[in-house]
């Protein structure tokens, strides 16, 4: 069965951390040129279905015409519960109350175990985001990786929760008191802040922190 480029290339994004064509052409070590002459050319290379497939454990059949499943036979139900991308967000807030999405959506550089996130939180609702700045230290520090789980909402006392103040997300440690909100840093050197009357109803609660990672290089 023939497919199109864009219907490949959905798969691809779909399945992939692969989300526009500078990344494919990354992915295959080709030039941008050789991806728009595919597309124009509504060709796809074997050999491309092939490199892709075993990059990414997928099923080159699936890859190419769409035809049966996204895995080999032997791996599908493996992969159906195993690992998967999340993607990764900017500390800005969006006109929506929710975080911001890179432009080209950008996933965490590493995969999460699904029945592990499951244990923790809601995979679908889950979001990594990097840490800015030291108000966290020395249990959070600058630029570790926060899983933020965006269904946890509701306020509990000495969580962790990424918060947004006007179009920045902040994340600190929340106790709500009668009438007014405590933000906490786990560093001394920052002082509480306290949110009181008509002020709180300006801070948006994006979700609870449920994991923090760092790169130790």
């Amino acid at each position: 069965m023939s497919t199109s480029f864009q219907e490949f290339f959905e798969r691809l994004q779909k399945y992939t951390p692969i989300q526009n064509q500078s990344q494919l052409a990354q992915a295959l070590e080709v030039g941008r040129a050789a991806i728009t002459l595919a597309k124009r050319k509504e060709i796809i290379p074997s050999k491309w279905i092939l490199y892709l497939a075993q990059k990414y454990s997928l099923n080159s059949d699936w890859l190419a015409s769409g035809q049966g499943q996204p895995y080999p036979v032997s791996e599908a139900k493996e992969k159906e519960n195993q690992f998967g991308f999340i993607p990764i967000v900017t500390p800005q807030v969006n006109k929506e109350g929710d975080f911001v999405l890179p432009h080209s959506l950008k996933w965490a550089p590493f995969q999460f175990d699904q029945v592990w996130l499951a244990n923790i939180g809601d995979p679908q609702s889950v979001v990594c985001m990097r840490m800015v700045g030291n108000s966290m230290e020395p249990e959070i520090k600058d630029g570790d990786y926060l899983l933020i789980d965006r269904s946890l909402t509701n306020i509990y006392a000495g969580h962790v929760y990424a918060l947004g103040i006007e179009e920045t997300v902040v994340i600190r440690r929340v106790e709500r008191l009668p009438r007014k909100i405590l933000l906490h840093c786990d560093n001394d050197k920052y002082s509480t802040l306290t949110i009181s009357g008509q002020d709180r109803l300006n801070i948006q609660t994006l979700g609870r922190l449920v994991w923090v990672g760092r790169d130790f290089i």
